[in-house]
């Protein structure tokens, strides 16, 4: 009888991990790859760039610093301060000159 309580308990517990993990399945969707930028669409340091996308579309900027998923660009100068105004851009959100 003890046997038989023991078999059905491990049963209910089986049954109840299968559906937590189809739960699970249903609720977390695949990450999607992106697609990597391919090293001749990078811009190189010292370079000028042409955004194409977010807050400073259609700005053409210098590149200062290179990053894995990004460049850092100076857009221009602040006029009252002189400061060099700069911003990061995705590689997917430039195009090179």
């Amino acid at each position: 009888m003890e046997e038989e309580n023991l078999d059905q308990e491990q049963d209910q517990e089986q049954n109840q991990e299968q559906e937590q993990e189809q739960e699970q399945g249903q609720i977390i969707e695949p990450i999607q790859e992106q697609e990597p930028v391919k090293q001749e669409d990078m811009a190189e340091v010292g370079e000028t760039i042409s955004i194409v996308r977010g807050e400073y579309k259609g700005e053409k900027a210098e590149v200062l610093l290179i990053r894995d998923n990004s460049v850092i660009v100076r857009i221009g100068n602040h006029p009252s301060t002189g400061e060099p105004i700069k911003t990061v851009v995705n590689h997917k959100n430039y195009k090179r000159k």
